[in-house]
C-alpha cells in the first residue's frame, strides 16, 4: 500500500513538473509575442510619420525647388521612403535614377545668374518630366547639379531603355549657350537591391 503510495505521488509531482515546464514556454511564448508586437507597432508608428511626412506638404510650395519647378529634396526623399514601402508591401516593381549635369557650374558661368539661367532650369526640370510618365513617375531635384526620378511599375530590361531615352533628350536640350553634359545612374527594385539604403548608396557610389 504504501508503495503505492509513494509511486501515485512520484507521478503527481512529475505531473507537476510538466506543468510548470508548459507554463514557462508559455510564457517565453507570450514574452515573444509582446515583442513581436512592440516591433510592429514601432514599424507601423514609422510608417504613419512617413506617411504624415509626405502627405503634410502636399498642394503647398514646400514640396516645390522653386528654380525648376521640380519636387525639391526634402519632398522628393520623402515619397520615395513612403513609395519603397508601399512596393515593398504591394510586390511593386521600380527604378531609381540619378541625373548629374556635369558641367553645370561650366554652363552657369556661360550663362549668368539671370533670367537666361532660370529659363534654362526651368526647361531642364520640364525636358526631365516630359521624358517620363508623370504622375506616375516622380522627378526631384537632390542638389544643384543632380536629379532624381522613381520609374514606377517597371521591369529593369525596360528600365533601362527608359534611362537611355532620357539621357538623349536632356543632352539635346540647347538654349544657344552649350547643352548639358549628363552622367545618369540607375538602380532597380527588386532586382539589384531590396533595402532602400542599400538602392540609394549604390547609385550614389557611382555618381
Amino acid at each position: 500500500m504504501g508503495v503505492k503510495v509513494l509511486d501515485e505521488l512520484e507521478k503527481l509531482k512529475m505531473r507537476v513538473q510538466q506543468l510548470e515546464d508548459e507554463l514557462q514556454m508559455c510564457k517565453q511564448r507570450e514574452r515573444e509575442l509582446e515583442g513581436l508586437l512592440d516591433q510592429y507597432t514601432e514599424l507601423l508608428k514609422q510608417e504613419l510619420k512617413s506617411y504624415d511626412d509626405f502627405v503634410g506638404d502636399i498642394g503647398t510650395s514646400k514640396m516645390i525647388d522653386p528654380l525648376t519647378r521640380v519636387f525639391n529634396k526634402d519632398y522628393f526623399l520623402k515619397f520615395l521612403t513612403y513609395f519603397h514601402q508601399r512596393a515593398f508591401e504591394e510586390s511593386i516593381p521600380y527604378g531609381v535614377v540619378l541625373v548629374k549635369i556635369k558641367n553645370y557650374d561650366e554652363l552657369e558661368r556661360a550663362v549668368g545668374d539671370g533670367d537666361k539661367w532660370r529659363t534654362f532650369s526651368m526647361q531642364f526640370g520640364k525636358s526631365l518630366k516630359e521624358s517620363v510618365r508623370v504622375p506616375l513617375d516622380t522627378v526631384g531635384r537632390l542638389s544643384k547639379d543632380t536629379f532624381a526620378v522613381i520609374l514606377t511599375e517597371i521591369d529593369k530590361d525596360v528600365m533601362d531603355k527608359v534611362v537611355e531615352r532620357i539621357k538623349n533628350r536632356l543632352e539635346s536640350l540647347d538654349l544657344g549657350f552649350g547643352t548639358p553634359d549628363i552622367k545618369m545612374v540607375h538602380v532597380h527594385y527588386p532586382e539589384d537591391a531590396i533595402n532602400l539604403e542599400a538602392l540609394l548608396s549604390s547609385v550614389g557610389e557611382e555618381l
